[in-house]
């Protein structure tokens, strides 16, 4: 559950960017701002399933590195230990992509 929800915040993350990248004129006014707000946070057009997915599988890469970094860093796990794990996760996405 946690990958999920990190994916959801990047999403959210990606919303606040386009909207902060969009113009001033089409912010000003209420009924712009909440044009703006609805395009910004569309399901179908910005904020897909697949974005989701994407960012909560970048966010759970990210998780597994710091945990196998500490891992390292705390004689726990050998270099070599974290490149077979590396292979192992590659060979994971290649078969979730197909």
């Amino acid at each position: 559950m946690q990958d999920a929800s990190e994916g959801i915040e990047y999403s959210w993350g990606h919303a606040k960017g386009k909207y902060c990248w969009t113009a001033l004129a089409q912010k000003q006014g209420q009924s712009n701002f909440i044009q703006l707000v609805k395009e910004c946070c569309n399901p179908v057009e910005e904020i897909t399933i697949g974005l989701v997915r994407l960012f909560a599988r970048r966010a759970c890469a990210y998780i597994c590195t710091y945990y196998h970094l500490a891992q390292i860093q705390s004689g726990a796990q050998t270099e070599q230990d974290m490149q077979q794990n590396k292979t192992i996760m590659q060979q994971q996405k290649l078969f979730l992509a197909n």
